[in-house]
């Protein structure tokens, strides 16, 4: 289901962090936490997580502080990570989030957001194979268009 202005995303907030790695591992809710979703995207290279981190924090936030911060200047983080159905308008979209308390009320809630800056940024030869294959379909004999992707550009240490 691609994220829209309608979706909405709960998570459980906990107020300190010597609580948090017991209860967050308990179905008490069925909510995730977020700490729940940086420990999957770390330990486990989770994708469901990063794309749960990347709706939170919104794909202008990501590519703004990086850039302020001059960190990844010449990359962009601009889709969900192994998933399809969301066309690059979709990908903009970062959905409501509600923080509930310990009885599952909400005490915040954050409106739904569209990215307001594009973030593409010219970057290396954006057409990559021989062919692929969308999903749902047969294969496409061309190159992958990358142009609309996450890119990011590691430097090489010169130590």
């Amino acid at each position: 289901m691609p994220v829209d202005k309608t979706h909405t995303l709960n998570y459980r907030f906990l107020a300190t962090a010597t609580n948090s790695r017991s209860v967050r591992h308990q179905p008490l809710t069925g909510l995730a936490t977020l700490s729940h979703y940086i420990d999957k995207l770390f330990v486990v290279n989770d994708n469901d997580s990063s794309n749960r981190l990347y709706e939170f924090t919104t794909q202008d936030y990501i590519n703004s502080h990086f850039r302020n911060k001059g960190i990844f200047t010449n990359s962009r983080t601009v889709h969900h990570v192994g998933v399809g159905g969301f066309n690059f308008d979709e990908n903009k979209w970062s959905p409501s989030v509600n923080f509930l308390d310990k009885n599952g009320d909400p005490f915040h809630t954050r409106q739904a957001t569209f990215a307001q800056s594009s973030w593409l940024t010219p970057g290396p030869k954006t057409q990559k194979g021989i062919a692929y294959i969308r999903t749902g379909e047969k294969k496409i004999e061309e190159p992958f268009n990358f142009s609309q992707k996450t890119l990011s550009i590691l430097r090489t240490s010169k130590n």
